[in-house]
């Protein structure tokens, strides 16, 4: 794999994340409606500090109307973005869904999903720059920047666990699992019962995120597709027991550059 296929494949992983995301607000419709919870005549006063024409420009964009019709705009952009043939530049298309991936996140006070909204701008933003340089020249230096934020996010989500008693014990394992937010299989939780495997499970999460950036370090494709598969049944077990389906597409989407910049 060269690394302007690396790139085709985050390219078409990203934008069916994107797809799915936007596909989500317009089912969430009646939520930020004027009679839902995130109704923009509340959440525009959140922006006092910004100057008039900014406010202006925001207030047209993120009212109820105009948003659904945005966001139908960005399915388009979107599919226009992963298809390999379009009478639409590359570049443009790159810039207008950074562009409005950004402004969904404003319309819901900067994060709807948290750290998968975050990591979806940044692999954008990476492939923005990547398609202002032509023939892919730029394509290694950002597969490698989209490396290192995803081997970083794991082992950082690895560091803070470890420097918690209750995750160390298994604690706290067991009280995600048992949170009102979720409803994972009765199993899961009868398993989780058992303090010991509940400590071996928090250890086994821990060890694996810890130690995702040794991924850097091998050459071998054979070991390289085996810590992804273990990434891939991560956030599959985190789709199934949690729902956080965002976080498996988002963070697939830098796979590719991950199997590119080892394995190459």
């Amino acid at each position: 794999m060269n690394s302007a296929m690396a790139i085709q494949f985050i390219q078409s992983i990203i934008g069916g994340a994107l797809l799915i995301q936007t596909i989500e607000y317009l089912l969430l419709q009646s939520s930020f409606s004027e009679k839902g919870i995130w109704r923009w005549s509340t959440i525009r006063n959140d922006f006092y500090y910004l100057q008039k024409p900014f406010q202006q420009g925001l207030n047209f964009f993120l009212q109820e109307t105009i948003f659904v019709t945005f966001l139908w705009m960005k399915i388009i952009f979107i599919g226009l973005f992963i298809t390999t043939f379009s009478f639409v530049p590359h570049m443009l298309l790159s810039w207008l869904i950074l562009f409005s991936t950004f402004l969904v996140s404003q319309r819901f006070r900067g994060s709807f999903n948290g750290g998968s909204d975050y990591m979806t701008l940044i692999v954008i933003l990476a492939l923005c720059i990547e398609s202002l340089a032509p023939d892919h020249l730029l394509a290694r230096p950002i597969l490698w920047i989209i490396s290192l934020q995803s081997v970083t996010s794991y082992f950082m989500a690895g560091l803070v666990k470890i420097k918690r008693s209750d995750w160390r014990t298994g604690e706290a394992l067991v009280v995600f699992i048992h949170s009102p937010n979720y409803a994972p299989p009765l199993i899961i939780k009868n398993l989780l019962k058992h303090k010991y495997l509940a400590f071996i499970v928090s250890w086994l999460i821990i060890l694996f995120e810890l130690s995702f950036p040794f991924i850097l370090f091998q050459h071998k494709s054979i070991f390289v597709l085996c810590w992804l598969i273990l990434g891939l049944l991560f956030h599959l077990n985190n789709v199934f027991n949690f729902g956080l389906n965002r976080f498996l597409f988002v963070w697939l989407s830098t796979y590719p550059a991950l199997y590119y910049c080892t394995v190459r």
